[in-house]
């Protein structure tokens, strides 16, 4: 993945963790013995919490991706986005709606 110095590098360090599995997920916290008991979903307590159910299998992220489709600049959800140049190109997209809402927040 390409380092983008106009996105924030929050943005940038989560994209890359996520890329990688290295989210504080419930399955990896288990796997590093930081999290003893259960490991399944907060938000649906259906299935086990890894990043890939979070971003695209949990109904609960479903519904908020559902949302986000329906913003007028375009944003598609995880599942489509392949990695390095397709996930910042998605990026690219979040961004200017970021700009626009600190925008709209100092009026």
């Amino acid at each position: 993945m390409r380092w983008n110095g106009w996105i924030p590098l929050k943005i940038n360090t989560f994209a890359w963790r996520l890329l990688h599995n290295r989210l504080a997920t419930k399955d990896n916290l288990v796997l590093r013995g930081l999290l003893g008991g259960s490991n399944v979903c907060s938000m649906c307590g259906a299935l086990e919490e890894s990043a890939i159910h979070l971003f695209t299998a949990c109904p609960v992220a479903n519904m908020v991706w559902s949302w986000l489709a329906g913003c007028p600049d375009g944003l598609s959800r995880p599942e489509k986005v392949a990695g390095g140049r397709e996930l910042n190109r998605e990026v690219e997209v979040v961004a200017p709606v970021r700009k626009r809402m600190m925008r709209e927040r100092k009026m």
